[in-house]
């Protein structure tokens, strides 16, 4: 696990299984480079994702996507936005990065996007240990670009 105070101001997403309290929170920038570095590896798969209006349902209600970031999605780049990242975990999967483009492509009429689906062997190692600081989280708050302990949070 990384330390929080490594990781600087990444792009982080946490996530929580409200069914048993576990938390996970990702390292994105550092899964995406990995993925950058070596697409073919075991445990990493492109595919494309369907845009479901429930899933697009619940981004746009729960999980407080910013109108700017929404906004400067257009459609004539769609064909160029970067793939979505869903981890795999357990018995489901995680989108840890790409709601507002899921959002935008919905609202664009789009019903596929690009995505890569991240086993938890890949992903493992780029989690980000917040038992660090359980104390104070106001130190995380200062390291990293966006702290957050609730659904949908931090995504691009």
């Amino acid at each position: 696990m990384l330390s929080p105070f490594e990781c600087g101001r990444e792009t982080c997403f946490t996530w929580v299984d409200y069914d048993d309290g576990e938390v996970l929170c990702f390292a994105v920038d550092r899964i995406e480079k990995q993925i950058q570095s070596d697409y073919r590896q075991p445990g990493i798969s492109a595919h494309l994702i369907d845009v479901e209006p429930g899933l697009v349902k619940h981004l746009w209600k729960k999980h407080g996507l910013e109108p700017h970031r929404l906004a400067r999605l257009m459609p004539e780049q769609v064909d160029h936005w970067p793939p979505i990242l869903i981890a795999e975990h357990k018995d489901r999967h995680i989108m840890i990065d790409g709601g507002h483009r899921m959002v935008r492509a919905y609202q664009f009429g789009v019903e596929q996007i690009p995505g890569w689906l991240i086993s938890a062997d890949v992903w493992r190692p780029y989690l980000i240990d917040l038992s660090q600081i359980e104390n104070d989280p106001r130190e995380l708050r200062e390291n990293m670009s966006y702290y957050h302990q609730s659904g949908f949070s931090g995504i691009a």
